[in-house]
């Protein structure tokens, strides 16, 4: 029942998660199989994007973003604090899954694309956007991080979910991709203080901003 007569996936499968401080936010699946277990027992089933954005912070307390998202004080909370936050019931479902991304930082190699295991993570620029055209450095090395989820490959189901996210936060929300060109951003998505972004906007590291968080089962 997740696929429309076309096999396209629905795109209104969501459902609501309250937390343990009683906040309820909500689940929007965006796609089946698509991300492999870290056990290497095969794809999880399902993978859901929660909105709104569930806090704000940092990526780092300082603007560098050396040692990419693996090294990140943000995926240390997430993976930590905020997953201890959901219910028991959920957590017992939520299983570790395996996440490309480029560790390095600053780089113009594919090479600094490594696998880092979580439960909770951030969306990677091209799981979001799809791939860059080109194949310089900058291009490759964003383009090795996954590949774009189902619903995201939607513009409408894409832009939808940017104004859920922009409804309760008016500050852009982080991506896990690092700016390949600088030592010291990561890219972020959504709609800024004051004007909408087309598309990802790089931002100091330190910067605090919205964070949308997703998890697999």
């Amino acid at each position: 029942g997740f696929v429309n007569d076309d096999g396209s996936l629905r795109t209104d499968l969501v459902k609501d998660i309250t937390l343990n401080d009683g906040t309820v936010v909500q689940a929007h699946l965006v796609g089946v199989y698509h991300d492999p277990r870290s056990n290497n027992s095969g794809n999880a089933g399902m993978t859901f994007v929660i909105t709104p954005a569930v806090t704000e912070m940092p990526m780092n307390d300082s603007a560098t973003n050396s040692g990419g998202w693996e090294s990140s004080a943000l995926r240390g909370s997430l993976n930590g604090r905020f997953f201890e936050s959901l219910s028991d019931d959920l957590k017992q479902y939520i299983v570790s899954v395996k996440k490309q991304t480029n560790n390095t930082g600053q780089t113009g190699s594919r090479d600094a694309v490594t696998i880092t295991d979580d439960k909770i993570w951030l969306l990677s620029y091209v799981e979001l956007m799809g791939t860059l055209e080109g194949d310089h450095g900058y291009a490759q090395v964003l383009n090795t991080e996954g590949e774009q989820y189902t619903h995201f490959a939607d513009n409408a189901f894409r832009e939808e979910i940017e104004k859920t996210i922009a409804a309760s936060h008016s500050l852009n929300w982080w991506l896990r991709s690092a700016n390949p060109e600088t030592a010291s951003q990561f890219f972020s998505q959504g709609i800024g203080a004051d004007t909408e972004q087309a598309a990802p906007l790089s931002m100091e590291a330190n910067n605090t901003l919205s964070v949308v968080v997703g998890f697999c089962i």
